[in-house]
């Protein structure tokens, strides 16, 4: 789920790399497929009564973003909705593409901490 701000300049075919919490320490590659240009903001049902939401609802105002999954890491498991970290490098401002994938490879490793304050 990316801001509307985010995904101006994102087009398909664009490199992608992402780190989820399920899999510490390891960097998913694929590039774009679509952007998914629809979200339920504002909607209610017929009835008028309020909408039900789940454990984890969406964050108001983001779009999805389909990622094609490079064949090496085709494999891997993917649980939906699993949470993480994800970068979509552009061909715009590409030289800032290295200090995202240092930072995107540190938060990777960040994932292996499981801190429980009870």
């Amino acid at each position: 789920m990316f801001w509307q701000n985010e995904l101006h300049q994102v087009e398909p075919g664009n490199e992608v790399e992402f780190a989820l919490e399920t899999h510490p320490g390891r960097i998913i590659k694929g590039t774009v497929d679509s952007i998914v240009w629809a979200q339920g903001a504002g909607q209610l049902q017929v009835s008028g009564t309020l909408p039900t939401t789940g454990v984890a609802t969406p964050p108001a105002q983001r779009f999805a973003v389909k990622f094609n999954v490079a064949d090496r890491d085709k494999e891997l498991f993917l649980a939906a909705g699993a949470a993480g970290d994800a970068a979509i490098y552009t061909n715009h401002a590409a030289f800032l593409h290295i200090l995202r994938k240092v930072i995107l490879r540190v938060g990777s490793y960040t994932n292996y901490l499981v801190l429980k304050l009870h």
